[in-house]
């Protein structure tokens, strides 16, 4: 049997090609833009599906103010799955606040009831 030896064979540094530090900024936004795009499509997937449901189990989505109720909770939604990934939307501090606010509340009702 033959015996090899454990070498390593380093690459020439003259040869490393280093990236443009600006080129690789451009890339991350390119990459976000995409996320985004991709859960908005998500979000709006979904959003058509669940007014077909809500139409089929009798709810009445031609009253008068759904259409604006409905658009709100479906941009909530959105700001919901785009904090998951860390991505911002106009809606996010103020559902923070409303978060906040219900969170006290919650306490409030839970220290009167003890």
């Amino acid at each position: 049997m033959k015996k090899t030896a454990n070498t390593v064979l380093e690459f020439p540094k003259s040869r490393i090609v280093r990236e443009n530090v600006d080129h690789l900024s451009g890339n991350k936004k390119s990459i976000d833009d995409t996320r985004r795009s991709i859960l908005s499509q998500l979000v709006d997937h979904e959003a058509n599906r669940l007014i077909v449901e809500l139409s089929l189990e009798g709810i009445d989505i031609e009253k008068d103010g759904f259409d604006k109720y409905f658009a709100l909770s479906m941009e909530c939604l959105r700001a919901s799955v785009f904090k998951t990934f860390d991505i911002s939307h106009p809606l996010q501090s103020a559902m923070d606040e409303m978060i906040a606010a219900i969170e006290a509340i919650n306490k409030s009702t839970e220290k009167n009831e003890e």
